[in-house]
Formats: C-alpha cells, sequence, structure tokens
C-alpha cells in the first residue's frame, strides 16, 4: 500500500552484475572454507538420576556454589547441565556434602583411600582437610590401622586377563564361616556367607561364582579338608581348572587370597562397630581407586565401577560418534 501512489518500474539485473546484494538476492563469497575434522569425546559415568536433581536443587540454594557458577574461577571449573564440575568430578553444595562423607567414609578405608575415592567422583573447596578429619576421628579405623605403614608390595605377573586366576580361601568371623575369592588379576573380591564348610556347600558356592563371571584357568588354595576331598578334586577336573595348592609351611604363595581376607574382616569389623551396611561398605572398596598399577588399566574389567550416591557425573548416550560421522558427511556433500 506504501508503494501503490508510486508509478514503479522493474528492470532484471544479473545477478553477477550487481555491486551490491538487495534484500531479494544472496552474494556468495568466492572464497571456499574448509572444514577440518571434528571428533567429540564425552565422559559419562553410571549414576542414579535421583543424585543428579538433588544436586542440582541444591546448587540453587548454596550461595558458594552460585559464586562459583558465575565466575568459574580460573578456568578449573565448567559449569554443565545444572552441575558444577571440576575436570570429571563433581563440585557438590554444602547442603549435600555430610551425605558424600557419609558415603566415602562407608567402607573405613582411612584416609589415603577415601582421598582417591574423591578424587574420581567429588570435590569441594577444603574437601582433603575434611577427610583427613574424618579419618581421624573415626575409632575403628584408627584401631584397625597398622603401626607402621609398609611399602607396596611389587606386584608379579598375574597373567594376561580377568578371572584367568583366582584364590579362595575359608574364614570366620563372628561366629560366622565365609568363602572369600580374589582375582588375581584385578583384585576384584567376592564374598559368600556358608552355612557349612563341607566341600559340597563350598563347591555349589563355586559353581554361582564361575557361572557369573566365567571359569577360571587356575584357581589356587590350601590345603585344607574341603579342598583337598575327593569330591573338591573331581569338580576342579570336571570344570577343566587347574587346582594348585599352597606349599605346607608357607602360606604366603597364596598370599593373594589373604590379603582378601583381611580386607573383609576390616570391612565386616568397621561396619559391625559403627552400625553401617557391610555390603555397602564393599561396594565403596570395590569402587575406590587402587595404588597398584594394574588396578588403573583394569578396573573396568570386572571390577567395572558400580553405581553410587557419588557417581554423579551425567550420562553420555552413546550417540556423539553417529552424529559427529553424520556431520561431517553434510559437509563434505555441500561442499563446491
Amino acid at each position: 500500500m506504501l508503494l501503490y501512489r508510486y508509478d514503479v518500474q522493474y528492470q532484471y539485473t544479473k545477478g553477477n552484475r550487481l555491486q551490491i546484494a538487495d534484500t531479494l538476492n544472496r552474494d556468495p563469497l568466492p572464497e571456499q572454507e574448509d572444514f577440518p575434522d571434528t571428533s567429540i569425546n564425552t565422559v559419562g559415568l553410571a549414576l542414579p538420576d535421583i543424585m543428579l536433581d538433588k544436586v542440582k536443587d541444591a546448587l540453587k540454594i548454596d550461595n558458594e556454589m552460585q559464586m562459583l557458577k558465575q565466575y568459574i574461577l580460573n578456568d578449573v571449573l565448567t559449569y554443565e547441565d545444572g552441575l558444577l564440575m571440576k575436570g570429571e568430578r563433581i563440585v557438590t553444595p554444602r547442603a549435600l556434602r555430610k551425605e558424600v562423607e557419609t558415603k566415602l567414609h562407608a567402607a573405613h578405608l582411612g584416609y589415603d583411600a577415601m582421598m582417591r575415592r574423591a578424587r574420581d567422583a567429588v570435590f569441594w573447596p577444603g574437601i582433603a582437610a575434611r577427610i583427613k578429619e574424618i579419618a581421624n576421628a573415626c575409632q575403628p579405623c584408627q584401631q584397625s590401622k597398622p603401626a607402621n605403614q609398609k611399602e607396596s608390595l611389587i606386584q608379579h605377573n598375574e597373567g594376561s586377563n580377568p578371572w584367568d586366576k583366582v584364590g579362595i580361601y575359608l574364614f570366620q568371623i563372628f561366629d560366622q564361616q565365609y568363602l572369600a575369592i580374589v582375582d588375581y588379576y584385578s583384585n576384584f573380591i567376592e564374598v559368600e556367607h556358608l552355612h557349612t564348610t563341607t566341600s559340597q556347600v563350598v563347591i555349589r558356592k563355586l559353581k554361582n561364582l564361575f557361572a557369573r563371571y566365567g571359569v577360571p584357568k587356575v584357581c589356587i588354595s590350601d590345603f585344607g579338608p574341603q579342598f583337598s576331598s575327593a569330591e573338591f578334586t573331581a569338580f576342579m577336573e570336571a570344570w577343566g581348572v587347574q587346582h594348585l595348592k599352597s606349599s605346607p609351611g608357607h602360606h604366603q604363595s597364596n598370599g593373594k587370597a589373604e590379603a582378601a581376607v583381611k580386607i573383609l574382616k576390616n570391612l565386616m569389623k568397621k561396619s559391625k562397630e559403627s552400625k553401617s551396611d557391610t555390603y555397602e561398605a564393599l561396594l565403596e572398596f570395590r569402587n575406590t581407586p587402587r595404588q597398584d598399577a594394574l588396578w588403573k588399566g583394569n578396573k573396568n574389567a570386572i571390577a567395572k565401577k558400580r553405581a553410587s550416591c557419588k557417581n554423579v557425573t551425567p550420562r553420555s548416550h552413546g550417540q556423539t560418534g553417529e552424529a559427529t560421522a553424520k556431520c561431517q558427511k553434510t559437509l563434505q556433500q555441500n561442499s563446491p
């Protein structure tokens, strides 16, 4: 209507003769852009979604967390999907720190192990000092702490695959009998309660474990009557397992299983003294990064990290590689 009072004449001009682009034309650039290949990497851990929601809600009302969110100090922290992150660690709001401290301390593994677990999952200012305070104030931890810290045992080659070689050991605590089994490759520990310690019961428990994790090539035990019986020998032969027994008088030859028993007894004692759940403590022990070199590279083999309240890194939905390939294909098709 605004142009109705004018006598407008239209004249066609080729686009390549236009000096400037009008509103009905696009002036393409003569240069060609090269789009480099892009790789997108994500890291995700299994977690309960309810914990993520709790962290997000607590972060919104935490003044300290809001300040960190705004400033993202020194580019050390990032803000992702409603969460503050320090690398792969969640920055935990004040309102949830007590709960996280309880989970970190559930296995009563002492300061060093608690710090390794924290470095794997959570962070807040002063966390190291707080963990040290908790460990020093824990009576069960102090009572069972070794008088002198020994240097780490040098590990020998224990096979090339998880569950190839296992050690088994019977032990008693609180008038109850248990069977411990440890994987020599990953140090993964399982424990089974025994109503009786006959060969038949032990065999039934081992069959259950073998069905769950696979049949090992080698099984090491002591000379206990349960492991020396004809029935147990026949079981090992039928399942194709090489049964090795530690030398009489030299129990160190099955030291891996004995070390596992020591760990399990400590967990059970500390859990009873602190009136906490033994199985939750065992879960946290399995989730705690180990100091030995084998564990670092193979913790996801058998001892895969299980979900717990501290695994609060968002999941990756596994679509990154497909999306990247699709994007690259589109760019190639549209390239002149």
